[in-house]
């Protein structure tokens, strides 16, 4: 399993291994795009059976989805190696670390993007 992050929505892609034929499962297409998600279904099944091939175009279209309402989903692929060579080859992947700088009682923390977060860089 692979985790990713856009904005605030923790994303997990995992090698489908079950039975995809289950109505609570979304199955995304490029025609349909993410504009037919039911919000309510994924908040109890938050699984997307997407083939890898379409795995960077969905990447790229979940920021401006409502798909980053939700806290997690799962993107369930066809070909875990193959999906995986699909992100790299179209996002730029930085390496970066962050954590907790304290002194004595006190926190530091950066606001960003309108949101506080922990100050982090690039390595």
């Amino acid at each position: 399993m692979h985790i990713i992050f856009i904005q605030n929505l923790r994303i997990h892609i995992t090698e489908n291994v079950g039975d995809d034929k289950k109505e609570s499962i979304y199955h995304y297409n490029l025609a349909q795009g993410l504009n037919k998600l039911n919000l309510e279904k994924l908040k109890i099944n938050p699984c997307i059976k997407v083939h890898h091939k379409h795995m960077g175009k969905l990447l790229q279209s979940v920021r401006n989805s409502r798909l980053t309402e939700l806290d997690v989903v799962i993107f369930l692929v066809d070909d875990y190696k193959k999906t995986k060579q699909v992100i790299k080859d179209n996002f730029k992947i930085i390496k970066a670390a962050g954590g907790i700088v304290s002194k004595e009682d006190q926190v530091l923390l950066i606001r960003r993007f309108n949101q506080w977060d922990l100050p982090k860089g690039k390595l």
